[in-house]
């Protein structure tokens, strides 16, 4: 079975009793098993119905043990069971009676990297259980497979975008589903990313992202901050510009950390401060610490350095240092 055609069985609802994973493609294994996860085991209930374990750490008695236990206040169960090459050659033999005869009332997914199907215990087990490999996708599907991730998170990108985004991050989905996410972060109410955003946010590095600026701001760090600013300056990013990103950055965080100190849920918090739910654990590690008394100070900072910026004979490059500067080493004191 192709990775694709699993996908839409697990849309269906449709599950086989026992898997088997395996292929190069890391993230998009990780990917179906969160998305299994998801559709056979309620967060009420987890703590009975998950298990996660790991050849050469548990054998294959034990986990078919639990596997064929009946699940508690569910339907169904899920057990994952990684590093399946790392199997005696009795956990093999284990393994291969209980695909002969599964609980029906779980999901057993055996996860392994790429191996060869054609010959011993893998051909004979992936007769009996559904195999899936998971290779890596080739070039000309990246962008089909970008356009359906960013669809995903209710957006649209254009196709010069699409294609400057693959040239900067290349291949590696895992990559390129972070950018995605903070292109997403960045494009705030608007439903289409364009070139200027990718050229913006992932920049001529990742390293060089306006994203990784607020956020290394915002956590203090001194000489990331710097480090960044440097890299955005020397490829064109502008001081005003900068510190618009800066300015919006601290207004968000500015309703996050009223909501996260008023005791509401992550839920609450991403529908109050009007931010993506998938970054919402990143903003409130950026808020934890933060007081009423540091707001105040950052914008009056990013007020006196937009002022400059616009209208002194201040050296562009000073004048943003000295505004990280002031925002990294803030005491209570300034």
């Amino acid at each position: 079975m192709k990775y694709g055609d699993l996908l839409k069985e697990i849309q269906k609802g449709n599950l086989e009793p026992v898997y088997l994973f395996h292929g190069e493609e890391d993230f998009l294994k990780e990917e179906i098993l969160e998305k299994i996860s998801e559709v056979l085991v309620d967060s009420s209930t987890k703590d009975f119905n998950y298990d996660v374990l790991y050849g050469g750490e548990t054998d294959a008695a034990t986990a078919v043990d639990i596997a064929s236990s009946f699940p508690m206040m569910a339907e169904r169960r899920l057990v994952i069971y990684r590093d399946i090459q790392r199997c005696t050659p009795k956990d093999k033999k284990i393994f291969f009676g209980y695909a002969e005869n599964p609980a029906r009332t779980t999901c057993l997914v055996l996860v392994g990297p790429k191996m060869d199907v054609r010959k011993g215990f893998f051909k004979d087990l992936s007769k009996r259980v559904t195999t899936v490999v998971f290779w890596p996708l080739f070039d000309n599907e990246i962008p089909t497979w970008i356009r359906k991730r960013v669809q995903a998170r209710g957006m649209q990108i254009s196709q010069d975008a699409l294609v400057v985004l693959q040239n900067y991050v290349g291949s590696n989905l895992r990559e390129l589903a972070n950018e995605i996410d903070k292109l997403a972060v960045y494009t705030d109410e608007r439903t289409t990313i364009d070139r200027k955003d990718v050229e913006t946010v992932v920049g001529i590095t990742k390293s060089n992202s306006v994203f990784d600026f607020a956020g290394a701001v915002a956590e203090r760090r001194l000489n990331d901050s710097l480090h960044i600013l440097h890299s955005l300056l020397e490829t064109g990013e502008s001081g005003v510009g900068l510190v618009s990103v800066l300015t919006k950055h601290y207004v968000t965080l500015t309703k996050v950390h009223q909501l996260y100190t008023s005791g509401v849920s992550t839920e609450e918090i991403a529908q109050g401060a009007k931010i993506r739910p998938f970054v919402v654990r990143s903003y409130i590690q950026q808020v934890r610490d933060m007081t009423q008394p540091e707001f105040e100070h950052a914008f009056q900072c990013l007020l006196e350095a937009d002022k400059h910026l616009k209208s002194s004979y201040q050296n562009p490059r000073f004048v943003m240092q000295l505004l990280i500067y002031r925002l990294c080493r803030f005491s209570g004191n300034v």
